[in-house]
């Protein structure tokens, strides 16, 4: 049977057909929670509100440098300037992206390793959990890996075919990436070495030709992000103004290889560039530029680095373990708690350790039967980038994401192996399956805690959203939620005390107070909050 025979293609057929279905009912079933599509938190609130100062004052707009990637509001702003704005429209889009994607991902597997490769490859990522999360929400993560999908198929296709505008377009797609992540930079000069290194039959003359093609489109892409940056605070910074600030956030005395709170500073998104630059200058004495607070917190982070180079060394082999874990801790959005509230994600039920397990054995296959070739080095390449990102900075899983669908194209190849195996009973030499259960049984393994406690902030973010925006009955179901998996942490008695106040019941406002003040016989929050309702109960039994 040829590699492209009817039954491949019909196969390839089924499985998009199925991803789509799937896609689709979820989305619907999104919908059918009119307070879910726009309930924005942290970094989620911070695009949308980039997207409406851009829509109010243009993308060159605003005093200072971008502190997170500006495409994805730009996009958002751009949209709602022609009334397509609405957030179950945005949330479409990204549906459409998402299945986008896993097509791109079978495209890709399809030049690395062949057709057969390419329908299990579409399975792992189209039903893979916390992709199809993430397209449901504001969040640029679903575009982010869409631009870097289309760059590299972009790059392969200009690889084979030897077009040298391919590859300044294959630039500019990664250069659009980098504006969604701009940690999509450590990639730049792994994707120019692979052009380089992998060139087709050509000359060195040519190859840096291709190189330098590459170059240019990147440089495009990013130049309106540098140049508005510069003309503002007359810096060059390439896209964001803030790594430095990350860097120690990721790196610091407190740090536990996921998001830490930075000692001294608050954990709002909105308003810790403004703290991290206080309390810099307040150590400098004097004031300082956007540049010079980063490069601060960035020889501040040196500093721990250098200092103890086993915390260092303990810290970094920590990160890895999260980035192979099989645990979706995010900031924003946790698998865990979506797949509560909306349990149609549960139609997307492979785990990261499942795609890693197979994808460690189709490297094996790959390089055993010598279908290792260039392609496979450049998905190799980006993995690699990826890794690196979250050991220079800190572990998120939707940080891991744009990684996933080149692991989803080797465990393409180590499913179609093991499946021709069984088909054939060869049973014989059993090893080749050891390493690929020792990854996915470690990965599959909790690190820590941090996965429920990401599970239960998250619950805890959408009652102070749904608390201002006036829910406050679902504020409290959302608090006491969180309770319910943490129920040690005084601040989210507070929040709910000051949501059973907002909605007017003093009683159960005094009992949570009191709680928090049990914990928390410090806060002068939670006395001033017991005292309010003291008095409002007086008043309302006074005869």
């Amino acid at each position: 049977m040829s590699d492209n025979s009817p039954f491949t293609i019909a196969v390839l057929q089924g499985t998009l057909a199925v991803v789509v279905f799937v896609h689709v009912v979820h989305y619907i079933a999104t919908l059918m929670n009119p307070g879910l599509v726009g309930l924005f938190i942290l970094d989620s609130r911070v695009y949308v509100e980039m997207a409406d100062a851009m829509t109010s004052q243009g993308f060159f707009g605003g005093d200072e440098a971008f502190g997170h990637a500006p495409l994805y509001p730009l996009l958002l702003s751009v949209l709602r300037r022609v009334g397509l704005g609405a957030p179950a429209f945005i949330v479409a889009l990204q549906v459409v992206l998402g299945v986008f994607n896993a097509c791109l991902v079978g495209l890709l597997a399809r030049r690395a390793f062949g057709w057969a490769a390419a329908a299990p490859s579409i399975a792992f990522y189209g039903f893979y959990g916390a992709a199809m999360m993430l397209e449901t929400k504001h969040m640029p993560s679903t575009l982010g890996v869409s631009l870097v999908l289309a760059g590299l198929c972009a790059t392969i296709e200009a690889h084979f075919r030897r077009l040298r505008w391919g590859f300044g377009l294959a630039g500019v797609l990664i250069g659009a990436a980098c504006l969604v992540r701009p940690n999509t930079l450590l990639f730049v000069p792994l994707a120019t070495s692979w052009i380089l290194w992998a060139r087709p039959r050509v000359s060195s003359k040519a190859a840096l030709g291709y190189a330098a093609w590459f170059l240019l489109g990147t440089a495009i892409a990013i130049a309106p992000a540098t140049l508005r940056n510069h003309a503002i605070t007359g810096s060059w910074t390439a896209v964001t103004a803030h790594g430095g600030m990350t860097f120690y956030q990721s790196n610091n005395e407190k740090a536990s290889g996921t998001y830490s709170r930075i000692p001294g500073a608050v954990g709002n998104p909105r308003a810790l560039a403004r703290q991290l630059r206080e309390l810099a200058e307040t150590e400098r004495g004097a004031s300082m530029s956007i540049a010079e607070v980063d490069a601060y917190w960035r020889d501040q982070a040196v500093v721990f680095l250098l200092q103890d180079p086993v915390q260092t060394a303990s810290l970094l082999l920590r990160k890895l373990r999260f980035w192979m874990g099989n645990d979706e801790i995010s900031t924003e959005y946790v698998l865990a708690t979506e797949r509560e509230i909306t349990p149609t994600l549960w139609l997307a039920p492979i785990p990261f350790a499942l795609i890693l397990g197979f994808a460690v054995l189709g490297l094996q296959v790959a390089i055993s039967k010598r279908r290792f070739g260039a392609v496979a080095w450049l998905l190799v390449a980006f993995v690699a980038s990826n890794v690196a990102t979250i050991a220079i900075f800190y572990f998120s899983s939707r940080y891991r994401l744009p990684a996933v669908p080149m692991l989803c194209a080797f465990a393409g190849v180590g499913l179609t192996e093991t499946i021709d195996r069984l088909r054939a009973r060869n049973f014989e030499r059993g090893g080749w399956l050891l390493p690929a259960l020792v990854v996915a049984g470690v990965a599959w393994l909790p690190v820590s805690d941090d996965y429920a406690r990401y599970a239960s902030h998250q619950w805890f973010n959408y009652g102070i959203v749904q608390d201002e925006r006036g829910e406050h009955h679902a504020a409290i179901v959302s608090f006491e939620r969180a309770i319910q998996d943490r129920p040690g942490e005084w601040h989210v008695y507070y929040a709910l005390g000051r949501a059973y106040g907002n909605a007017n019941r003093p009683e159960d406002a005094l009992r949570a107070y009191r709680r928090a003040l049990e914990m928390r016989p410090q806060s002068l929050g939670v006395r001033r909050g017991i005292e309010e309702q003291g008095k409002r109960l007086r008043e309302r039994d006074a005869p």
